[in-house]
């Protein structure tokens, strides 16, 4: 009887030295794994499909690649939102994001069609100097936030939000994206 007792004392002591083992590990490294950081919102590639300048109407229509990508360890869940597209200030386009999930530690990425249209602007002088001038660059700006929650192993939820900032130039010459650069 006496060495099942110490059989079963040692064993007991090396469960306990697993469990101290096993926390210490974990307060080690939590810190690191599990820092949340925001999301990155950004344009991967944008591409003009068609453009119309006609005396009454100025029209184009761009193919976006939106990426989402989340460095965290757990998912960034986001709603349904829009990232404008805009000329001297005023929206010109804007891009539909729909709602979804970009998976822990990587790039959700999906392609959206985008209408833009710069009838408001018909009086502006600037926008015909773009239009008409020998470099024939137009700038475009497009700034958005898409809020969300990242969450962590299904218990802890916490709001962050994806920013994005990037300028569009696009060469209306030749019908390409000549410039982009997302911050």
């Amino acid at each position: 009887m006496k060495k099942e007792g110490r059989k079963n004392t040692k064993c007991m002591a090396y469960v306990a030295a697993f469990i101290v083992f096993q926390t210490i590990i974990i307060l080690v490294f939590a810190p690191t794994l599990l820092k949340i950081k925001s999301p990155k919102l950004r344009f991967g590639k944008v591409d003009v499909e068609s453009f119309s300048n006609s005396t009454s109407s100025f029209t184009m229509k761009l193919q976006a690649q939106v990426a989402v990508k989340n460095t965290n360890f757990g998912h960034f869940k986001y709603p349904n939102n829009t990232i404008p597209i805009t000329y001297g200030g005023v929206t010109v386009g804007e891009v539909v994001v729909p709602k979804g999930r970009a998976r822990a530690r990587s790039t959700n990425r999906f392609t959206v069609a985008v209408e833009l249209s710069f009838d408001q602007l018909s009086s502006n002088s600037t926008l015909g100097n773009d239009i008409t001038s020998g470099s024939g660059l137009l700038p475009l700006v497009s700034q958005a936030k898409l809020p969300g929650k990242i969450h962590l192993m299904k218990v802890m939820k916490k709001k962050k939000t994806a920013e994005m900032y990037c300028t569009i130039k696009v060469n209306l010459m030749n019908c390409v994206v000549q410039d982009l650069k997302c911050k």
